[in-house]
């Protein structure tokens, strides 16, 4: 009688772990938002439209300088130094720009406005404003921080 009672323990035991983990499949696969093959496909679609908006972001930033050259042109404004990118200036969210400007006052002010007002060029982070040393013309320095949101 023993010896019955171990061999009914024992496949009963099993049964229940057996049942176990087929009610742990079985909650995988009749759940509709796991879907392996689902998911593959819009990781691929999304790693590809986060390459092709990485390539547009530098296409941006060569439109985005050009069109403030035309407008610092415009307003008699000189486009002095447009350096090389800065380690300090290196964001996943943001692209940073630093530009430096040269002219008289009332042109600078000008043409910040009309960089404020430019839709497609990003947001002034910060601008300032240097005296350069005396000549015979009042010239200022103005270094200006354009960021775009990536």
């Amino acid at each position: 009688m023993f010896l019955a009672y171990q061999l009914a323990l024992k496949k009963t035991w099993k049964a229940f772990m057996l049942n176990r983990e087929l009610l742990g499949k079985l909650d995988t696969l009749g759940d509709l938002s796991y879907q392996p093959e689902y998911l593959n496909r819009k990781n691929t679609n999304l790693d590809r439209i986060i390459n092709k908006y990485k390539i547009d972001s530098l296409v941006f930033r060569g439109r985005a300088i050009a069109e403030i050259a035309a407008l610092a042109e415009a307003e008699n404004v000189r486009l002095t130094e447009l350096p090389v990118k800065d380690a300090y200036l290196k964001s996943d969210k943001y692209l940073i720009q630093r530009l430096n400007f040269e002219g008289d006052y009332y042109s600078l002010l000008r043409f910040i406005q009309k960089i404020h007002a430019q839709r497609n060029v990003g947001v002034i982070r910060c601008l300032s404003l240097k005296k350069l040393p005396p000549t015979a013309s009042q010239r200022l320095s103005l270094e200006v921080f354009l960021q775009i949101l990536l």
